[in-house]
């Protein structure tokens, strides 16, 4: 899965794997091949966390409960100001 994201002015390719996730309360892996599901750095709450959602039409930016495995993709820090398909502003 490829999405670009607005970095600096810049828009840039950004190449992960629509991996899926771990729940939390059985470990179950969930919608590998489907869904991408990542975590931002940047936590919501003690308990919650902000992280990026996509499949194939949308991509969302969503907090959900630190519990659940979630993918992380290192990323130098950049000021990033959207991602497409759906645009969001403001996300790291």
């Amino acid at each position: 899965m490829s999405l670009y994201i607005l970095s600096r002015g810049e828009w840039q390719l950004f190449c992960v794997d629509a991996a899926g996730y771990l729940n939390n309360s059985d470990g179950s892996l969930n919608n590998r091949g489907s869904n991408g599901y990542y975590w931002s750095s940047t936590q919501n709450s003690s308990t919650n966390g902000w992280n990026l959602n996509f499949n194939s039409s949308n991509s969302n930016i969503n907090n959900n409960n630190k519990a659940y495995g979630f993918s992380v993709r290192c990323l130098r820090d950049s000021n990033i100001t959207a991602i497409s398909p759906v645009f969001w502003q403001g996300f790291f």
